[in-house]
């Protein structure tokens, strides 16, 4: 290996599925040319490994400098979380040992193609891996070829399985209709116009959804439904089987992308911002404003009210938002006012009811009341 560092710019981040594209620079004393001197490059295979199969995974875990290479075998395949739990896409686990500084390293099938890229490892266990199979790595640069970034399109619905025997009889539905019933719709996005509550989705782009919510991989093998989105661009139209009044339908979709209502990732669906009043300080409820103000266990320690619109609140116009009290300043306006209102969920200002961030300070501009008014719950 080469002792000289490169410096690189970052062209794009995939923030839903934990990869990135980086150029490298021309500079006065060492030119691009020079990086890739004397290197061979990796086929990326779109074929999924086999359960057992043996793999190489590369990187640079801590505990040295030098390059580390592992071995292992592909153990499972599953829809696994990414980015700190807030996108689910298929994931490959392994037994080679995966640590921290291996992420970003190729994982090498005995043919020498490239499979996956590794990414992550289960704590508090013993040889479970995980990396990022080359179909989502294929998927993140033709996004990027295409757009210009990358998102996951994904379905703006909430589902129930249809395991259930009295729920189905409720439903009237055959014992030959298999899939998930619709449990919510969002108001917003193409989905609210073609999606109803209680429609069974039987089956997406021709691929059949059993009452588990799962679809066939391949022989003997099921991963939840969504995978079959996640193969799915801006732009593409989804075909979407529904079992809806009796019969059976074909529902046609152009998928899109679209942020839910409370942002999930940083500098992704997630940015910073607030607002001031007589020292009362507001801002765009977020899962990294959770994070920060109540930590790792932030989902046992924020405050019912915000946990609630976390989970259950649906948009209902594009650019909704909640609003939170997030601190109070030292101010002869916010005398008395210490206890009981770090961190409450907004309702209205004015006793008019707060869509967004920027509609708080709409009002408050609008009004011009030296006695404005905030309720909260």
């Amino acid at each position: 290996g080469s002792a000289t560092r490169h410096r690189a710019t970052v062209l794009c981040v995939g923030y839903q599925c934990d990869l990135a594209l980086l150029d490298v620079d021309a500079d006065d004393d060492n030119e691009p040319d020079e990086f890739w001197r004397d290197v061979a490059p990796l086929a990326l295979t779109e074929a999924l490994p086999a359960l057992g199969d043996e793999v190489l995974t590369v990187g640079f875990p801590r505990g040295g400098d030098q390059i580390s290479v592992t071995k292992g075998v592909v153990s499972r395949l599953s829809v696994h979380s990414y980015v700190r739990r807030y996108w689910a896409l298929l994931a490959i686990q392994v037994d080679a040992s995966i640590n921290s500084g291996n992420s970003g390293g190729p994982t090498i099938a005995p043919s020498g193609d490239v499979v996956g890229v590794a990414f992550s490892h289960l704590r508090n266990s013993q040889a479970i891996g995980y990396i990022i199979p080359s179909t989502v790595v294929t998927f993140f640069l033709a996004d990027y070829a295409k757009f210009g970034d990358c998102r996951f399109t994904g379905i703006t619905c909430g589902v129930q399985t249809l395991e259930n025997q009295s729920q189905r009889h409720y439903l009237r539905l055959p014992a030959a209709v298999k899939g998930v019933r619709v449990a919510d719709v969002v108001p917003v996005g193409v989905w609210s116009s073609v999606l109803r509550v209680n429609d069974v989705i039987t089956s997406v782009n021709g691929v059949d959804v059993a009452n588990d919510g799962t679809v066939a991989l391949r022989d003997a093998e099921r991963v939840s439904w969504s995978y079959v989105l996640d193969s799915v661009h801006r732009g593409d139209t989804v075909r979407v089987g529904v079992y809806r009044d009796g019969a059976h339908h074909t529902l046609s979709v152009v998928a899109e992308y679209r942020h839910g209502l409370v942002p999930s990732i940083d500098g992704f669906d997630a940015h910073p911002s607030y607002a001031i009043f007589g020292g009362a300080v507001f801002a765009v409820l977020s899962i990294p404003l959770l994070r920060s103000a109540f930590g790792k266990e932030w989902s046992a320690k924020a405050p019912v009210d915000l946990l609630h619109a976390l989970y259950t609140h649906r948009q209902q116009r594009v650019d909704d938002q909640r609003v939170v009290l997030l601190h109070l300043l030292a101010s002869k306006l916010t005398v008395g006012y210490s206890v009981g209102l770090r961190a409450a969920l907004l309702h209205t200002a004015q006793d008019v009811e707060v869509r967004h961030l920027r509609h708080l300070v709409d009002i408050v501009l609008r009004e011009r009341a030296a006695d404005a008014y905030f309720k909260f719950g």
